[in-house]
């Protein structure tokens, strides 16, 4: 008897040991498939929100607790007057929406998929982008930003 029992524990061990091998490869195929995960097109997004430039950044600064609870996280349309373009080498393009009144600016991280789109900006130009928004800091911040078409 002792026997039978020693050959019903080595074949527990190896069930437990494949499936331990099985739930190491599932977990290292998911960390693989999230670490290439592209982020979203935001061209192909609706916006969550709709606001003017000057009328966010007076938003955050006047509350930023409560403008936090309504843009952060979100898709976020903003429309401007372009004041600054800050272009990095062809590697990262920021555009900033504001006017001169105000010291803070939108700061548009633009999404360098679509580079040739921006090569044709003008500062002073009025403008719609589309972007997810990260938050105030020194500037209210929007990420992987695409240009929205105007209405003709």
């Amino acid at each position: 008897m002792p026997e039978e029992s020693t050959v019903i524990n080595m074949m527990s061990k190896r069930k437990y040991i494949w499936v331990f091998v099985v739930l190491i490869l599932l977990a290292v195929l998911y960390g693989v498939k999230e670490y290439n995960r592209k982020p979203t097109d935001l061209s192909k997004v609706k916006p969550e929100e709709t606001i003017s430039a000057v009328a966010l950044i007076t938003s955050f600064k006047d509350n930023e607790a409560m403008a936090n609870k309504t843009f952060l996280g979100k898709t976020v349309l903003v429309n401007g007057i372009i004041s600054e373009i800050d272009n990095e080498n062809d590697t990262l393009v920021n555009v900033y929406l504001g006017d001169s009144t105000l010291f803070e600016k939108v700061s548009c991280s633009m999404d360098m998929s679509k580079s040739d789109e921006y090569k044709k900006l003008k500062q002073g130009q009025q403008i719609s982008i589309k972007g997810f928004c990260t938050g105030y800091l020194q500037d209210v911040e929007l990420n992987r930003c695409v240009i929205f078409p105007q209405k003709k």
